[in-house]
C-alpha cells in the first residue's frame, strides 16, 4: 500500500468505464500547482491507457487509480493502484507530451503485468517489463500510428 501526500497537490479526476455493465474506475492525478499542464495531460493519458488495457486484458479490478507527482531519482515507478512520476517529468517542456504519454502508459501497463499477473520483481523483471513495453507500444501505435517518431 503506497501513500503520497502533500498539501500542495491539486487533483484532476475522471471516471473511466473499464468493464462490462458500465463498471467505472476513478482516475486521479495529483500534481503541484506549477505543473497543472501535465496534471491534466496525465489524466487523459492514464484514462486512455486504462481503456485500452481493460479492452485487451480485462477490466481494471480496482475502484481507483492514481498518478502522483513525486520526487525520486528516475522517471516513473508503479505500485498497486498508483504510479509515481518524478516532478521533473511533470515539469518537462510541453513539446515532450508524447514522451510523457509513453512513460505513463508504460507504467499503467504494470497494473496488469506485475500487479495482477505477479512476477518476482527482482529475479523476473524481464517478464513484466517485456509485457509493459509491448502493450505500451500497442497503445502508442493506436494513438500515433505505426512507426511514429517516438517509437523509431
Amino acid at each position: 500500500f503506497t501513500v503520497l501526500c502533500s498539501k500542495k497537490y491539486r487533483f484532476h479526476e475522471a471516471d473511466v468505464p473499464v468493464g462490462p455493465g458500465g463498471s467505472m474506475v476513478r482516475v486521479r492525478v495529483a500534481a503541484s500547482p506549477r505543473n497543472q499542464f501535465y496534471g491534466k495531460k496525465c489524466l487523459d493519458f492514464a484514462s486512455h491507457a486504462l481503456l485500452c488495457y481493460s479492452r485487451w486484458l480485462g477490466p481494471y479490478p480496482y475502484p481507483e487509480f492514481t498518478v502522483a507527482e513525486s520526487y525520486f531519482g528516475w522517471n516513473g515507478n508503479e505500485c498497486s493502484t498508483i504510479v509515481m512520476l518524478d516532478e521533473r517529468v511533470f515539469g518537462m517542456p510541453h513539446v515532450a507530451q508524447e514522451y510523457v504519454d509513453y512513460l505513463l502508459t508504460h507504467e499503467v501497463a504494470h497494473q496488469y503485468w506485475y500487479n495482477l499477473v505477479g512476477t518476482h520483481g527482482f529475479c523476473e523483471t524481464w517478464m513484466d517489463e517485456a509485457m509493459a513495453n509491448h502493450l505500451c507500444q500497442r497503445v502508442m501505435t493506436e494513438k500515433y500510428g505505426k512507426n511514429n517518431a517516438l517509437m523509431t
